[in-house]
């Protein structure tokens, strides 16, 4: 059984479990002998992955009810807590939570609606985490979830899933709907299935895989706004992401011409409730480009190791030729699809967003050079200041709701994608920038 800490928030876990047997811990665990007594274990732990092993268990009194517990967390566990309390706190300032691939199952087969995770599962990093939780912490904290249905769900699955959120969901709140989860990206595990999904239908069709993925959008939208939200189509908002480097490939999603002449009766896509169309809306500066970093490695033997040129190249792209992923850059971009949007009554929404300062899944995520330069960079005061500015340039150009990628994580050579490197960080640069941003006034009206 594998657990994480975070830095900072804890440094001993209860271990309780009932039955006879042997329990052994390891890596960065280490049992505190003088504090366990039996069926308690008090386990030291330290950042990293932690490993507990059942040794033995006596078959008539089989080890069994196991239960990880931070040492801090013990009396809200007990009292019935299912998330932690210092969490909740930070959480309590944001507008919508979108669970992506935390509800899963993103990556394994058809899901079926028999199979989905539960609250009494063992884990929720397995499966993933269970939609009634998902709703009930929405209910709580009052925010408006953004869902990912799975990739090829069946029509029970999306009824079944509409209907929980129907039936459970607070009404005041909306209910954001959008189909998987970034399909088009070589980097997700099940692109490979989407792309052979998209060819059986629509063969070597322009655009075949965007097509298919807004025909499913469709269908999903179909079901929640026609069929189980029938009578408060308002609850739901339908949401159609796309890549953002393709603009024209966008044009013809929406259109779906290839799906729309293989039966008669068929409208456009766009023309299925859809509501609204969602873009990654990220800025980089080029700094984590092969092609960009002999010119970048002189920067790292000024007196701030670069950062002074890193952040102004973010700013501007001033350093790097040929450049447009600077926040300046970003605004020709966001305008066009805004443009795009309106032009269909839609809402340009950021499903994900932020900076992406890393070189990550190239040899370059390997260089301890480059990635000390862009930790540093993500740590760095002026941080903020390219945020706010880049939330700017999406307010400019006629973007609406932005979704950060990632409230709290760990950086390292894969990148730094949380606000926060810990639920328990006071603040960060990024973290100022967005809660100041999450009290700017709502400028649209939808």
């Amino acid at each position: 059984m594998l657990f994480r800490s975070g830095p900072a928030l804890f440094n001993r876990v209860l271990v309780r479990y009932d039955g006879s047997g042997t329990i052994s811990y390891h890596w960065s665990a280490v049992k505190v002998e003088e504090a366990s007594a039996p069926g308690a274990d008090v386990v030291e732990v330290s950042t990293g992955n932690h490993l507990l092993q059942i040794d033995a268990t006596d078959p008539a009194d089989y080890l069994r009810n196991i239960s990880i517990v931070p040492e801090p967390l013990v009396p809200d566990f007990d009292n019935g807590e299912t998330f932690t309390p210092v969490w909740l706190d930070r959480m309590k300032e944001v507008g919508v939570l979108r669970f992506a691939n935390w509800t899963g199952p993103m990556d394994v087969g058809a899901p079926r609606w028999a199979d989905r995770p539960l609250q009494t599962d063992r884990s929720w990093t397995v499966s993933g985490f269970p939609w009634t939780a998902a709703i009930d912490l929405c209910n709580r904290l009052q925010v408006h979830p953004w869902i990912n249905v799975p990739l090829l769900a069946d029509d029970n699955y999306v009824r079944e899933l509409a209907t929980a959120f129907r039936d459970t969901l607070d009404p005041s709140l909306v209910v954001l709907v959008e189909h998987a989860d970034r399909i088009w990206d070589p980097q997700m595990r099940r692109q490979p299935e989407a792309e052979a999904e998209s060819f059986a239908l629509l063969g070597d069709a322009p655009d075949a895989l965007l097509q298919w993925h807004a025909a499913q959008t469709a269908a999903i939208c179909d079901i929640f706004k026609t069929v189980v939200f029938a009578d408060a189509p308002h609850r739901v908002r339908c949401v159609l992401s796309l890549p953002e480097d393709a603009t024209a490939a966008a044009e013809t999603a929406l259109a779906c011409p290839d799906f729309v002449a293989q039966e008669s009766g068929r409208v456009p896509c766009a023309e299925h409730g859809f509501d609204v169309l969602a873009i990654s809306a990220a800025f980089d500066g080029c700094l984590g480009d092969e092609a960009h970093m002999d010119q970048i490695r002189p920067w790292f033997a000024d007196s701030d190791g670069g950062l002074t040129r890193g952040m102004e190249q973010l700013a501007d792209g001033r350093h790097l030729s040929g450049c447009t992923g600077d926040v300046a850059s970003r605004e020709a971009v966001y305008r066009g699809f805004a443009e795009l949007a309106a032009d269909r009554g839609l809402s340009l929404y950021a499903f994900e967003g932020g900076q992406h300062v890393t070189a990550v899944g190239t040899p370059l995520q390997e260089d301890p050079d480059v990635i000390a330069f862009h930790l540093a960079l993500n740590r760095d005061g002026r941080m903020r200041d390219r945020y706010l500015e880049h939330f700017d340039v999406w307010q400019r150009a006629g973007g609406r709701l932005f979704v950060h990628f990632g409230d709290a994580g760990i950086p390292g050579k894969y990148g730094s994608w949380g606000a926060l490197e810990s639920i328990v960080q006071d603040t960060s640069p990024k973290w100022e920038a967005l809660m100041e941003f999450a009290a700017t006034p709502i400028w649209w009206s939808d």
